[in-house]
């Protein structure tokens, strides 16, 4: 009989055993992962809409997940019968511009920094923080679990 399952609006009869990661790659759905589905990267994640009880419990690799959040590799369908609808998540496209198109050459953006030098003294929001007669640098980054920006 099997599971009718729903992702994306794609469906497809499932048996029990599959994950919905399987389960969206036979339907042509691309789940992004880096791991190769080992449930560490956490990139493969679904919002579970109806039919969170024919799947499998909670892995400890999906404690971080609330609600009807699933990591697809990690949820396996166990019933017989049912329906289960699943949505992966959303993705804009990224962009990466090699250049700026039409903006004028002596235009340049306002920075307003956090830590500025006046002469040798250091400031941080309007404070005096240090005296310093160097240069003085800064380092920013966002370290995420699959994009360094």
């Amino acid at each position: 009989m099997g599971i009718d399952l729903s992702v994306n609006d794609r469906r497809m009869t499932a048996e029990p055993g599959l994950t919905l990661f399987e389960c969206a790659e036979q339907l042509g759905i691309r789940v992004p992962t880096s791991c190769t589905k080992q449930g560490k990267c956490r990139e493969c994640l679904v919002e579970v809409t109806e039919g969170m009880e024919l799947l499998s419990p909670k892995t400890h690799e999906e404690a971080h997940l609330q609600d009807n959040f699933r990591l697809s590799c990690r949820s396996a369908i166990i019933a017989g019968s049912g329906s289960i609808s699943c949505q992966t998540m959303r993705r804009g496209n990224l962009v990466i511009e090699k250049k700026a198109l039409n903006l004028p050459a002596a235009q340049k953006p306002h920075i307003n920094p956090a830590i500025k030098k006046v002469g040798d003294r250091v400031f941080r929001d309007g404070q005096e923080i240090d005296r310093n007669t160097g240069r003085i640098y800064g380092l920013a980054m966002d370290l995420g679990t699959t994009t360094v920006v």
